[in-house]
Formats: structure tokens, sequence, C-alpha cells
């Protein structure tokens, strides 16, 4: 991700349709920028926060982070335990196995 990308991450968290599926009704989609910098600056000093391209485009984000549920990490004491958050925010890339792919790579990365 770079200082470029905020404009795409904006309309995306910014759209009710992505919520809904990205954030599981917990993002209100009415952040402004300078709050969703905040956000996304926070969740990165203890994350790989990566922006998902396709074809050369930019249609979403995913990051790979320290774990921040404590009802995970009471069940794995002292473990790495990590996350993985994605989003394509792009509709015409939904359902053609794109996060999927994602997903694999953070797996991957992640234990190697």
């Amino acid at each position: 991700m770079t200082e470029d990308d905020w404009g795409l991450i904006h309309r995306r968290w910014n759209d009710p349709q992505v919520a809904q599926y990205a954030y599981a009704g917990d993002n209100p989609a009415d952040y402004a920028l300078e709050q969703l910098q905040d956000i996304l600056r926070t969740i990165s000093a203890k994350a790989l926060f990566s922006i998902i391209e396709y074809s050369g485009r930019a249609i979403g984000e995913c990051w790979l982070q320290e774990m921040n549920l404590e009802r995970i990490l009471k069940r794995r004491p002292g473990q790495d335990c990590r996350q993985i958050d994605i989003e394509i925010g792009e509709k015409d890339y939904w359902g053609r196995g794109i996060g999927t792919e994602a997903i694999r790579l953070l797996v991957d990365f992640g234990f190697n």
C-alpha cells in the first residue's frame, strides 16, 4: 500500500454493500478520510497491509496482523497467533476466486 491508495480505500470502505460483507456490519460506511487513515495506520503498526491487484488494477486490500481477539489469545497463551482480514472492494471482481487466492498467499507467507 502507498499513499496513492487512500482514495480507493476510502471509496470502498464507504460503500455500504462492500462494508456489509467485509466488516460484518461493524463498519458504518461513513468514514472521513482522516479517520480511516488513523485506523489503518494503527493497524499497520502490527500488520502487513497490502493492496490486492488483479491484471494491474487495485481491487481490494488485505492484511496479516497480530491477533487482537482476547478469546483466541486466551486459548493459545504464548503462541504467535495471527489473523487475516480481506476485502475485494471492486464488486465486478466478486466470485472469481481472487479472495481465495489472496488468502492462500497470505497463509503461505505467514507460515514461511
